[in-house]
């Protein structure tokens, strides 16, 4: 009976120091979850402010990047366009019907306001993917480029229209003068295609309209013609 007396007090003990350790256990499995947690969450944010910087990134490279109406690269690329002419400095004069106001550039380059035109002999296409006598007229357009050296801009207002099918037009048909982009229909008004395309403006150095056609033009040869009558540019073969 002695022993079983004194033998109770060591057992307690015994419990005793394996509930202790099973708190110390505890403890130390509760500071490592706070750890972890905290290492975590610094891990959360240090991956937030990196995603912010690439896009602040990925933002600021795209403002530096040319403008321009988009599109396929692919199809950009295969166009080739050459891009809008930059600003002569000098604008139409109010009365005049060329709009004073900015377009997309077709595919990319700078964005080109038609008022600015001035500086150059200039015909102006309004033309689209989707209409038939535009396909037909533009590679006379594009052999008239061609033979201006410098003496005459070719310009296209590519409207109604999405920026890949006018893309993939010119690239089929070798057209590689600029076009703006106007899928809106904006200079509807200003250039008075209201009764549908295409149409076309012969627009002086000075910047007014000598002479407007609507409709598709008859051939290359009348488009030659035209230059050479309202431009004064001869570029007949």
């Amino acid at each position: 009976m002695v022993r079983e007396a004194e033998s109770a007090p060591e057992g307690q003990k015994t419990m005793s120091r394996k509930r202790e350790e099973e708190r110390q256990q505890v403890t130390r499995r509760r500071r490592q979850q706070t750890v972890a947690g905290s290492v975590g969450a610094v891990l959360a944010v240090a991956g937030v402010l990196a995603l912010m910087s690439v896009s602040n990134g990925a933002r600021a490279g795209a403002s530096d990047s040319p403008s321009g109406s988009g599109g396929d690269p692919a199809l950009v690329a295969a166009a080739n366009l050459r891009a809008c002419p930059t600003p002569s400095g000098s604008t139409a004069p109010a009365t005049q019907e060329l709009p004073d106001e900015s377009f997309p550039c077709l595919g990319s380059g700078p964005d080109l306001n038609l008022a600015s035109l001035a500086g150059t002999p200039t015909v102006v296409n309004v033309w689209g993917s989707w209409c038939p006598p535009c396909r037909e007229e533009l590679p006379w357009f594009a052999a008239l480029d061609a033979s201006a050296n410098g003496r005459l801009q070719v310009i296209g207002v590519d409207v109604q229209d999405t920026a890949d099918s006018a893309l993939a037009t010119l690239a089929t048909l070798g057209v590689h003068y600029p076009s703006i982009f106007d899928p809106n229909s904006r200079t509807r008004g200003p250039l008075r295609w209201t009764g549908g395309t295409p149409v076309t403006l012969f627009v002086r150095s000075d910047g007014t309209i000598a002479h407007r056609i609507e409709g598709r033009v008859p051939d290359e040869a009348t488009l030659r013609a035209l230059v050479a009558e309202h431009l004064g540019v001869d570029l007949q073969k």
